[in-house]
């Protein structure tokens, strides 16, 4: 998770909008003031002074922005990058899943629709 979300901020949040939400989130994780599992209060603790250490430090927040729009610019160009003509995963499924759609409703037709016409069709003697 990326200290943005951890601290609950926007990416263009001010040094003091990130300062009160990290005292916050420390006073609430803190070990006297949470009433939950204390495991996870700690474990919060860290996950919070983590991403406090990288926003409140304007070196690394700007390391950590570059590296988060290189890593969004590269799986962009990836999904561009990809066969228009090749069928994904995703495609074949659907597909698949068209495909039984089509002959349980080609079933039912025949079943409720054209046997019982064949029926009365050769009832009334037309096919002999």
């Amino acid at each position: 998770m990326n200290p943005y979300d951890i601290l609950n901020v926007r990416r263009n949040a001010s040094e003091n909008d990130i300062n009160l939400a990290y005292t916050k989130l420390k006073e609430k994780y803190d070990n006297g003031n949470y009433a939950g599992d204390p495991y996870f209060a700690k474990k919060r603790l860290v996950e919070i002074n983590k991403a406090y250490s990288i926003l409140s430090d304007n070196k690394k927040r700007a390391k950590y922005d570059e590296e988060y729009i290189t890593h969004i610019n590269s799986h962009k160009s990836e999904d561009n990058s990809k066969n228009d003509n090749q069928l994904s995963d995703d495609d074949s499924e659907t597909a698949a899943d068209n495909f039984i759609i089509f002959w349980v409703f080609f079933s039912i037709f025949a079943i409720f629709i054209i046997i019982p016409l064949v029926y009365v069709l050769s009832a009334l003697s037309i096919f002999d």
